[in-house]
């Protein structure tokens, strides 16, 4: 692994932290952050299929992929939003009990990732 490549794995794991934190804080909605759990994955460097941490945001990423995304809802017709609302309520509580404890083991594993020296550069 090339010293590019170490700093992109870090950067990526610091951005599983910097994602967890936000989800764990009520700043992220867990259903928008899991696929910025499942991005950023790919460029930590760990085995999405075998990642027991990982495994559970590519589950909700594919039951959520049915509604609009957070940042993206105010583009959608008000009359729909509204008529859809009671159900991404009821999802995203959903993801919000299902995820929360990987989110901490994330934030456990991740947050003490530090950045190289040669990075501030």
């Amino acid at each position: 692994m090339t010293i590019l490549d170490l700093e992109k794995k870090e950067r990526a794991e610091r951005k599983l932290a910097e994602i967890a934190t936000a989800m764990l804080d009520g700043s992220l909605p867990y259903s928008e952050g899991a696929g910025l759990i499942v991005s950023a994955s790919l460029d930590a460097d760990l085995d999405r299929d075998r990642d027991p941490d990982i495994l559970p945001f590519i589950a909700i990423t594919s039951e959520v992929d049915r509604f609009p995304a957070p940042h993206t809802r105010h583009l959608w017709n008000r009359e729909a939003l509204a008529k859809m609302q009671p159900e991404i309520d009821q999802m995203e509580a959903w993801v919000k009990e299902f995820a929360e404890p990987f989110a901490r083991n994330l934030l456990t594993r991740f947050a003490g990732v530090k950045r190289p020296p040669w990075s501030e550069f």
